[in-house]
């Protein structure tokens, strides 16, 4: 009788979990996903960080051009009332 009481014992501990994980799985789940944000979050700040720069780059560039044109426009202007 021994025996089986054993091998019951044995095949009720098989099957159910291990009461000793607890909530382990769960928080290695929330944990992983915490991480897959993060990842993202990061990738789309340093995007919206390039954008910006490109931004900045093609305003410095039309800044200087502006510059350019009105140097120009002084320059047509000295030479008319000169001449």
């Amino acid at each position: 009788m021994s025996t089986v009481t054993a091998l019951s014992n044995l095949a009720k501990d098989s099957i159910g979990p291990d009461p000793g994980l607890g909530t382990l799985p769960f928080v290695a789940v929330v944990i992983g996903l915490v991480m897959i944000a993060a990842v993202k979050l990061f990738g789309q700040v340093g995007e919206a960080f390039a954008n910006a720069v490109q931004l900045l780059r093609i305003a410095i560039a039309a800044l200087g051009t502006a510059t350019l044109l009105v140097g120009a426009v002084v320059v047509m202007a000295v030479v008319m009332i000169r001449a």
